[in-house]
């Protein structure tokens, strides 16, 4: 692989080619404008990769241009620095797969939660009494108008979907979370343009999640597994109910087990917090939740999708 300065390289943006571009201007985009998950590509290489498994060409910084004391240089959007939050935007899927560290998610995803533990605990808190506000309620008229039941069976449909409106904005503040940002609870409310796409995705995730069953129950766990991201691939990359569920598919090729693990890792570390008198679930659910988003980030790029907590 041609590192020399003048080397001739291509890089994706909006899942277009673009380039060649020497190779030291290719630095210069990746240390000022494009994120580290940027897929790049040279002669003589496979395939493509994300710009993060190249050291040489991440690392480099070119102090004529970040010279902290030169006032005229651009701001620095290293997607390692603290002041660089919003800067960590998921590119393209690598058309290596990148091996999923179950390891990494969850130690972010629990450090994460040590540290926003107070607002995780109010997320989570006004999810809940929401979502199971407007279902007693609605379940409530419902079933004094109508007591053959019709009323309370749409009633039930309508807090499912409202439920999965506020899942679809808490989605959003984790992945504001996991880049350094201090999203609002807010965020809840913030994903209504995107709730039919979900509400679609969901009843063909079900579909597919049931035939995967009829054949045998371990299909049906595979399907659930890379077709599981669907909903975030909605929220962070704005995709219609097909394209969601076959974006999940290719996300994850490769990385079938690792999610597998880290699902189970997730449901132990649940039942360890209900064991721990209950309390112990203020942890594990943020924790084995945020697990997740940290892996479909952990997917595009590796450990530069997302700002690291040691």
């Amino acid at each position: 692989m041609n590192t020399s300065p003048d080397s001739s390289w291509f890089y994706s943006l909006n899942n277009e080619r673009k380039g060649p571009v020497p190779f030291s201007d290719l630095q210069d985009l990746l240390a000022t404008k494009l994120p580290h998950s940027t897929l790049v590509w040279t002669e003589a290489m496979d395939g493509w990769v994300a710009a993060s498994t190249i050291p040489e060409l991440v690392k480099a910084k070119h102090t004529s241009s970040q010279d902290p004391n030169n006032p005229y240089a651009p701001p620095s959007t290293d997607p390692q620095s603290s002041e660089a939050t919003g800067s960590l935007n998921l590119g393209d899927i690598p058309t290596k797969p990148i091996p999923l560290d179950i390891g990494f998610c969850i130690k972010q995803a629990w450090n994460y939660t040590k540290n926003n533990l107070g607002n995780l605990f109010i997320l989570g808190l006004v999810y809940f009494i929401l979502s199971a506000f407007v279902s007693s309620a609605l379940t409530g008229v419902a079933t004094i108008v109508d007591e053959g039941g019709v009323l309370r069976l749409v009633a039930d449909l309508i807090g499912q979907v409202f439920s999965l409106f506020l899942g679809m904005g808490a989605l959003r503040y984790g992945h504001l979370l996991s880049t350094g940002e201090e999203p609002k609870v807010s965020e809840l409310f913030s994903q209504g343009s995107k709730l039919l796409s979900a509400i679609g995705a969901n009843i063909l995730f079900l579909i597919a999640f049931l035939l995967g069953l009829i054949l045998l129950i371990i299909p049906g766990i595979y399907v659930s597994i890379r077709l599981g991201f669907f909903q975030q691939a909605i929220v962070e990359k704005d995709l219609g109910a097909i394209d969601s569920l076959k974006y999940s598919w290719e996300l994850t090729k490769g990385n079938a087990m690792p999610l597998l693990g880290l699902y189970l890792l997730g449901v132990l570390i649940t039942i360890a917090g209900a064991l721990a008198l209950l309390v112990g679930l203020v942890w594990a659910i943020p924790t084995a939740w945020l697990s997740l988003i940290i892996a479909f980030r952990y997917l595009h790029g590796g450990p530069q999708t997302i700002k690291v907590i040691d």
